[in-house]
């Protein structure tokens, strides 16, 4: 059995982006595909209003905002998420999230998840052709 790591340092993670997921990045403390975990931890850091596009997994997950601001999406309920808020996302859950004018950092966590790149992550077109 490897050993697991216990203790990882956020400036020590590799920042990563995909532009099919919106413009944030995330540093993965937790679950990286090299290592040992119970569970995946990270780190995501939005623009001023940028966004995590709408999207869906079978893994709960949960956000611990730590600066800024910015709204979580889920399932059509809006939630402000403010720093020291903390929001759990149903597994299956449709959600979005927009920063705020000041950007938005925050944890993310997948509790049974010990894979972050196992997350199957299904991005969803929003439909604009609705009327409001």
């Amino acid at each position: 059995m490897s050993e697991k790591n216990i203790v990882n340092q956020l400036s020590e993670c590799t920042v990563d982006s995909n532009p099919t997921f919106g413009n944030c990045v995330w540093q993965t403390l937790f679950g990286k595909d090299d290592q040992t975990s119970d569970l995946s931890l990270g780190y995501a850091t939005f623009p001023p209003h940028g966004t995590l596009l709408q999207h869906r997994h079978d893994d709960a997950e949960f956000y611990f905002c730590t600066r800024g601001s910015g709204t979580v999406v889920i399932e059509g309920c809006v939630v402000n998420l403010l720093a020291g808020a903390a929001i759990m996302i149903p597994g299956g859950a449709l959600h979005e999230v927009v920063a705020g004018a000041d950007g938005l950092e925050f944890l993310y966590g997948f509790p049974n998840q010990p894979k972050f790149s196992q997350v199957n992550y299904e991005f969803v077109e929003q439909d604009t052709s609705r009327v409001a």
